[in-house]
């Protein structure tokens, strides 16, 4: 019997990579004032989104937010240091990747800037282990818009029928379905390690 699952598609943060908006205001600000102001005005910004999606680069980011902030453009330098250095790995998830990698072509699509792509592109071996990645950022597409799949699943050279696609986003799996893409809604790792085995994926 042929295998039906050929590919795994991989999202970044939340599965692969720690993503926590909280941790990265409270270690950048004392008051708790400032730091829900930085998880409105930045991390729940539209800007933030338009930056995601390559509508404004960085700069023009920092600029908007030094102006709703009121704070100087060293601190917003350091922000955006902060959280690069708060995308840690989720080691139990690239143990997950690596066992997908022995039976299936492996691949990413991810909400994220190119900087910050290219920061834990330089600093994690297991990215080698991607056949290609989509970066929203660099296709001017952003999930969960049906187009970013569908340009992918053309990049890529694959079938939506054929493929997994794993997400921490209830919207970004419910777009991946309705092209017939298999989507698991990530939790944690054991969870996706189920669902996966179900699948006959590992």
């Amino acid at each position: 019997m042929n295998k039906k699952i050929k590919n795994v598609i991989f999202d970044l943060g939340g599965v692969l990579i720690n993503w926590s908006p909280e941790l990265i205001a409270a270690k950048q600000f004392n008051e708790p004032g400032m730091q829900q102001r930085v998880l409105t005005e930045v991390f729940g910004h539209q800007d933030w989104l338009d930056m995601d999606s390559g509508k404004i680069s960085e700069d023009e980011a920092g600029l908007r937010i030094e102006a709703r902030l009121g704070i100087d453009s060293k601190t917003t330098e350091e922000l955006f240091e902060t959280t690069r250095a708060s995308l840690t790995t989720k080691a139990e998830t690239v143990e997950l990747l690596l066992e997908c990698k022995k039976n299936n072509e492996i691949f990413c699509l991810s909400n994220i800037h190119t900087n910050n792509f290219n920061y834990l592109r330089d600093r994690n071996e297991y990215f080698s282990e991607f056949n290609d990645a989509v970066v929203s950022s660099e296709v001017k597409m952003i999930k969960p818009d049906e187009a970013i799949y569908v340009y992918a699943l053309e990049r890529f050279g694959i079938e939506a029928s054929q493929t997994v696609f794993i997400d921490d986003s209830v919207a970004n799996i419910q777009s991946a379905n309705k092209l017939g893409i298999t989507g698991i809604l990530f939790k944690d790792a054991n969870q996706c390690r189920r669902e996966l085995v179900a699948l006959g994926v590992i």
